[in-house]
């Protein structure tokens, strides 16, 4: 965090330290199998992106920090032998990997999972509204984002 209080030189900083990693893990490694190398990918650089990802998301990490961050895993994956002309997704797929995106989803549903239930000592009603009275499915809890019903509130919609 800089003087002005935002990211995005944390990002940089973090952003060039995982390039690097994933370079030394291409370059070092005698072994070009993809599998070992995405294996050495997950251990060694994929934490350096995801940790505290739920953080981002609660302080509005920018847009090009997450692009920043997801451009590390593209160009790794496409430097892998035998990938260069496949599309990112389809390179995720031959890999058995997650994009960054699905992946902060995933953990930001486990930490509701866990605020809800007790098991973190968060106070989610600051961010979410359960409402009980409707009926689904599967359980009786509808969560109703709070920051975006401000947002609704404040915003004016013009219809021409």
């Amino acid at each position: 965090m800089d003087s002005s209080l935002k990211f995005s030189q944390h990002c940089n900083k973090l952003c060039a330290k995982a390039c690097l990693r994933a370079r030394q893990i291409l370059r070092c490694f005698r072994c070009k199998c993809p599998v070992v190398l995405t294996k050495a990918f997950v251990i060694f650089v994929r934490p350096l992106l995801e940790y505290c990802s739920q953080n981002d998301r609660i302080y509005g990490l920018p847009d090009n920090c997450i692009k920043t961050f997801t451009r590390v895993q593209r160009s790794f994956t496409k430097r892998l032998p035998g990938l260069k002309s496949l599309s990112y997704t389809e390179r995720l797929l031959r890999l058995n990997l997650e994009s960054l995106e699905s992946r902060r989803v995933k953990a930001d549903l486990v930490l509701l999972f866990k605020a809800i239930h007790g098991f973190v000592d968060i106070d989610y009603s600051a961010m979410f509204d359960i409402q009980y009275d409707r009926a689904t499915r599967v359980t009786t809890f509808v969560f109703v984002s709070v920051i975006l019903m401000l947002m609704l509130a404040n915003s004016i919609f013009v219809i021409v």
